[in-house]
């Protein structure tokens, strides 16, 4: 068994291979070799961690690694060629060496503006901001690919949704950003340096290097008329504002239905007014929601979806729909997949066994899209 492993976050496997590390340990991998190649960023402190996981958890079912594990670091052309080498080496065999993956593309922007998302008025809330960014270039992107900015020099880049849709010429995309902030030990507040340069510190007409990435996975269908679900918490939302401009963009009416959740609904409704203008405009057929701190409702997104599961199960089913979910992992993703589980046992009449199946395949289809993040 061959395995290239990326890391995300703060040295986590990525979405794709979460359920694959929580299997191995049910089985049989005693009979299996395996050749690890690791990609990931010495700058964060547990480099490359989700390779190391992956290989912990191989190792721990019985598997033998016959090579050492590789690392690569940030750029993986070299370590995936050399990784190569070693590999057919291993095998006896000879093989065309393909190209490493596609790289970054670095752009450089110039911040535009910012409007806060949330009231700081109400209290309890996550300080959020929608920024605009502007290159000096076209740009070549969709919505929900990936946006990394460096806050500085020898700084690991942190890496944001886009959130609009290719305009005219192609030059501006918008973020949706959480000001991460928390108290020191000097009893002081204190903001990541990322989501404080953009939530707080870039001035309008400054510059900053940042790199594109795509992210296939999670962009819209190449049906513009093909249903989908938008399953989004908090932050969460950030990809789906640029689906829907997109959407808008394309004349697609009717097949776009958004579920959203975040704590209060007169204080941290993110987008609100834009998303009502769509609803009423039909460019989203349905707009559900969820404020978990207010008292006359007390809910989360996956409540909803069990609620509306005659509906989501029809959607899924007979229409064909594509969902997609964006939140915290340690919240959405687990109520997420209780969601699911309910609902195709409740519609569908589906066992444990049969229900476990049609998740796997359903993910292994593109049918469900996760974009889960801690």
């Amino acid at each position: 068994m061959l395995l290239i492993v990326s890391t995300t976050g703060e040295g986590q496997v990525p979405e794709p291979g979460r359920g694959f590390v929580q299997d191995l340990p049910r089985a049989g991998m005693k009979a299996v070799e395996f050749a690890l190649l690791a990609l990931g960023d010495s700058r964060y402190n547990r480099f490359c961690g989700g390779g190391e996981a992956v290989r912990a958890a191989l190792l721990g079912a019985g598997a033998k690694e016959v090579l050492p594990m590789a690392r690569g670091d940030r750029d993986p052309a070299a370590a995936w060629q050399g990784w190569l080498r070693d590999v057919t080496a291993h095998l006896g065999i000879r093989a065309t060496v393909a190209a490493g993956p596609e790289a970054d593309l670095p752009v450089t922007l110039t911040f535009v503006d910012r409007a806060r998302l949330d009231d700081p008025a109400h209290g309890g809330t996550n300080p959020v901001w929608s920024v605009t960014l502007e290159s000096e270039t076209a740009l070549d992107y969709r919505a929900g690919d990936l946006l990394l900015i460096a806050p500085g020099d020898g700084s690991p880049e942190r890496c944001y949704s886009i959130g609009s849709a290719a305009s005219a010429d192609g030059r501006q995309l918008s973020l949706t950003v959480s000001l991460n902030t928390w108290i020191g030990d000097d009893g002081q507040e204190h903001h990541g340096a990322t989501s404080g340069l953009l939530c707080r510190t870039w001035r309008k007409n400054e510059r900053a290097a940042a790199w594109l990435r795509r992210h296939p996975s999670f962009n819209l269908p190449a049906d513009p008329n093909r249903p989908i679900i938008m399953v989004a918490a908090g932050c969460g939302i950030a990809p789906f504002i640029g689906f829907l401009a997109e959407r808008e963009a394309r004349g697609s009416r009717g097949v776009s239905w958004l579920i959203f959740g975040n704590r209060h609904r007169r204080a941290d409704f993110l987008h609100g007014p834009r998303l009502r203008a769509w609803l009423q405009a039909g460019v989203l057929a349905r707009l559900d929601t969820a404020f978990s701190r207010d008292p006359d409702d007390g809910g989360h997104v996956q409540d909803r979806l069990v609620e509306q599961a005659a509906e989501v199960w029809e959607w899924l089913t007979t229409r064909d729909a594509i969902l997609y979910a964006c939140g915290r992992l340690s919240t959405l993703g687990r109520g997420l997949d209780d969601a699911l589980i309910e609902i195709a046992r409740s519609e569908g009449g589906l066992g444990p066994d049969a229900t476990d199946a049609l998740l796997v395949q359903w993910r292994a289809d593109g049918r469900i899209r996760r974009d889960l993040f801690d």
